[in-house]
């Protein structure tokens, strides 16, 4: 056991009050095999609860699935091991992945550390919360519409979605078998580029693009309607700034119909959750059944959502996701690809949420916005999903902070597989704005 790792596990101890984890490896399992002399070497990471570490409780945070304990690592966590990475633990959720706020009602809510009395973001809360208390330099989540940039917008980390299929998703807890990802959550590009790089297993993006050679599309219409009055004002200073350091900014709107395209393609999830779970299911927890998840789930949100899809009455046919998957989805892709030929530009610009955090209590269904109260989920995924739609890679990098302190991020969207290219222009602007200050409590209960 590294030093590394026990000041981190001592730190996971003292700030267990964020609820960022649900199991701690205090017993180092499984990590005798890492490499000391690995590009890792040293870094302490943790990973979302449903991201296979041998040894480890693998629950996604739901009943049913609380006593299984995975045999073999997945893909991915092998490659971290294999670089010398130390597992600190498995983080706190949104049950089953299945929402934005990880207000798990099985293991409790997971608190921003920014304010303890407003949620972390989800689906990947516990993996933000870890990182932004500096419990651990970095962290794996998942995204399926935004579970990794969501809550590290809402967090002050980045977070890294790719495109589809850069990583492995062998071995997690699934949700969609065409639109899962895996991504990295950290306070620094270089340790989201080394990340990207091990689990890739690809060379690792170092050089960052310049700044005058940057264009950024701006798509106001689209991706900056009906923002948190606090959220528009720092986003707006972040892109002053960023234009003054020599970033040309290209204000164009995306094709009118991209809203309704995109609208239609989120009928590929919940069809494509209970054959993807059942699959999983069968192969690596054989005695629960689908009917088991939805019958246990402890969070109403969720057990809504599983036993629409139990009873079929989620309202998506056959011939629905069909259309969904071979017309809706490349039609979304291209008006991307169109807007970015169009325009020449490196990556689309955008709030990565339209609001902050909010209040924990009475956020189930609704939150306040703008003195009105709207649909957690709709609102807060509002710019996070259609890229996640069209399979781009995304990354949500912290600006700044509102008037109340809580952390606001800016996401930068590529195109398919372009990652490489996201990755040098995100390095880019990170250097123009740094690391957030520290949340007050991490200086409050570690003092």
């Amino acid at each position: 056991m590294s030093n590394n790792f026990q000041k981190c596990l001592h730190r996971a101890k003292q700030l267990s009050s964020l609820n960022a984890f649900i199991s701690l490896n205090e017993a180092h399992v499984s990590c005798e095999h890492n490499k000391a002399e690995g590009r890792l070497a040293g870094m302490v990471v943790a990973v979302k609860n449903t991201i296979h570490v041998a040894g480890i409780p693998n629950t996604a945070g739901t009943p049913a699935l609380r006593n299984f304990v995975p045999t073999e690592d997945c893909p991915v966590v092998k490659l971290l091991k294999a670089e010398g990475a130390e597992i600190l633990g498995t983080t706190n959720l949104h049950e089953l992945g299945f929402g934005i706020t990880s207000n798990n009602s099985l293991f409790g809510p997971v608190r921003n550390p920014y304010d303890v009395e407003r949620f972390a973001g989800g689906s990947s809360g516990g993996s933000a919360a870890a990182v932004s208390a500096r419990i651990v330099p970095v962290a794996i989540g998942g995204d399926t519409g935004g579970s990794v940039r969501l809550p590290s917008s809402l967090c002050g980390v980045i977070g890294f979605r790719p495109s589809l299929n850069r990583y492995s998703v062998q071995g997690t807890t699934p949700i969609s078998v065409t639109r899962d990802t895996l991504g990295p959550m950290a306070l620094e590009m270089k340790h989201i580029t080394l990340l990207d790089s091990v689990m890739s297993e690809r060379p690792e993006v170092k050089d960052s693009k310049p700044l005058e050679n940057i264009r950024l599309g701006l798509a106001k219409k689209a991706l900056l309607s009906d923002l948190d009055p606090e959220t528009e004002r720092v986003f707006e200073a972040a892109i002053e700034k960023i234009s003054k350091a020599g970033v040309t900014i290209v204000e164009a709107e995306l094709d009118e119909r991209f809203r309704e395209v995109h609208s239609k393609g989120f009928s590929i999830v919940h069809y494509e959750t209970r054959p993807t779970v059942e699959s999983y299911l069968k192969q690596y927890c054989s005695d629960v059944t689908f009917a088991d998840l939805a019958g246990q789930c402890a969070s109403p949100d969720v057990c809504a959502v599983f036993q629409s899809i139990l009873k079929d009455c989620s309202g998506v046919t056959k011939e629905m996701y069909d259309e969904a998957l071979s017309v809706h989805r490349p039609a979304l892709v291209e008006f991307y690809k169109e807007y970015f030929k169009q325009h020449n530009v490196d990556a689309l610009v955008f709030p990565t949420t339209i609001l902050p955090a909010s209040k924990i209590e009475g956020s189930v269904e609704n939150v306040v916005h703008r003195g009105r109260s709207v649909p957690t989920f709709p609102s807060y995924i509002k710019n996070t999903d259609p890229g996640a739609s069209a399979g781009l890679p995304g990354i949500s990098i912290p600006i700044g902070l509102t008037s109340q302190g809580l952390p606001v991020g800016l996401e930068l969207d590529g195109l398919p597989d372009h990652d490489d290219r996201l990755l040098s222009v995100a390095i880019a602007i990170e250097a123009l704005f740094g690391k957030l200050p520290p949340p007050p409590v991490v200086e409050s209960e570690l003092s």
